[in-house]
């Protein structure tokens, strides 16, 4: 089963992953990826991806930064409801600072695809969590 992009947005992460938790058979894997609640997710995710004119890339409302998870809160609701939490890494893009804006200002200028914006930007994992992350958890038997 798998919650890519969805916890961030759900009112009752706890009630989500108890349902996952329910419908999971024992080994059964679960896989995810939210966004971390931290002040650079703020910065990163809400103010230069949603609000901010020159660099945003979503809707101004898409996300609430109150919503967002930080691991230990999502590895608690895991352990609350019987499945373990394997890995977690972080989920970011890899490119680098100068050519992501660059990037972001040629999509937002119409010079560039959302989609080639998307492969530039080249998201994958990233030792840090401090803005997403992503990983798996295992139910137990």
């Amino acid at each position: 089963m798998a919650c890519c992009d969805v916890l961030e947005h759900v009112a009752d992460v706890d009630r989500v992953i108890a349902e996952v938790a329910r419908v999971l058979r024992p080994g059964g894997v679960f896989l995810y990826d939210t966004i971390n609640r931290t002040r650079r997710s703020r910065l990163l995710v809400i103010r230069a991806m949603q609000e901010w004119r020159w660099t945003r890339i979503t809707d101004p409302e898409i996300h609430d930064w109150a919503m967002f998870i930080t691991p230990a809160e999502l590895s608690a609701a895991l352990d609350r409801h019987g499945l373990v939490a394997a890995e977690t890494v972080g989920l970011a893009p890899r490119a680098g600072l100068p050519s992501m804006v660059r990037d972001l200002l040629r999509t937002r200028r119409g010079r560039m695809s959302y989609g080639e914006l998307s492969r530039r930007l080249d998201f994958g994992e990233v030792d840090d969590v401090r803005v997403s992350y992503l990983g798996h958890a295992v139910r137990g038997g």
